[in-house]
């Protein structure tokens, strides 16, 4: 049930992980505009929310600060052709700058938290909280 898969962990003044998640919500949609409420602001600023939200949600369930997490890139499910229209991948970056936790730990973590449903990633997170929790 692990839902995150480590992409690539380098060393660079420590460790950064480059990680991937898969999150069901439509493309068709736009990922995002359900944070809206319902307000039409534009592709754009609904994927930029999108964003912001699933920075802040992993900050709130790891601990780890926003300045730390770096979303790389949102696109449609890319793995199975069948998840095209039905769900999201997030690529994001945690990086090493020193502070606690470390890389290693908040992605011990957030593994952990993923493969729990009532843990606070997959319970509270407004985004997180679509984490398909079968991929991996």
């Amino acid at each position: 049930k692990i839902v995150l898969i480590f992409v690539l962990l380098r060393i660079c003044y420590g460790i950064d992980a480059m990680l991937a998640v898969k999150i069901d919500y439509s493309r068709l949609g736009g990922p995002g505009q359900e944070l809206l409420s319902g307000v039409a602001m534009g592709h754009t600023i609904a994927l930029e929310t999108f964003a912001t939200q699933f920075i802040l949600d992993i900050e709130a369930a790891c601990g780890v600060r926003a300045d730390r997490i770096y979303v790389v890139n949102i696109t449609e499910g890319d793995v199975h052709f069948s998840w095209r229209w039905a769900s999201t991948m997030v690529r994001f970056r945690m990086l090493d700058d020193g502070r606690k936790p470390s890389v290693i730990d908040a992605v011990r973590n957030l593994t952990q938290q993923t493969q729990v449903p009532s843990s606070r990633l997959l319970r509270d997170g407004n985004v997180t909280s679509a984490l398909d929790e079968h991929w991996g």
